[in-house]
């Protein structure tokens, strides 16, 4: 199996919770892009890209309660992004359901949700992570 884009220091935001939160979300979709590399059945594919997505949402749900909790300047646009995200898997899930998983579509997936990822969590969320820690309420 091939390995994607793995967690790294980098990525760190200085949080636990969320940064934990980040590396099973990289798991996650590593396990994803997997299932579609090995051309597993649709259903199979399927069965990862619901486990994936639910739990993007429970981080998303998590970070954003933790925004609004903390009355926080960024939440519009980090809700914003999160929901362009959400948009992205719902746009993939009827890409998988209608259509045969070839080479163009794993590289596709693997690319875009693997550069969002990176760019949302050391941009948006590295900010957050400072604004958290300069507040010190987790």
């Amino acid at each position: 199996m091939v390995k994607t884009e793995i967690w790294n220091s980098e990525y760190s935001i200085g949080v636990e919770k969320i940064d934990d939160q980040h590396k099973m979300l990289f798991m996650k979709l590593d396990d994803l892009l997997n299932a579609m590399r090995m051309r597993n059945n649709n259903v199979e594919i399927i069965r990862s890209l619901d486990n994936f997505e639910r739990f993007v949402n429970r981080c998303f749900d998590d970070e954003e309660q933790i925004q609004r909790d903390i009355k926080y300047y960024g939440y519009r646009l980090q809700r914003q992004k999160h929901d362009e995200f959400r948009y992205k898997l719902q746009e993939l899930r009827v890409q998988l359901e209608n259509k045969i998983v070839d080479s163009r579509l794993i590289i596709k997936t693997e690319n875009e949700l693997t550069t969002w990822w990176i760019e949302h969590i050391t941009n948006l969320d590295n900010e957050l992570g400072k604004h958290l820690v300069t507040i010190s309420t987790i």
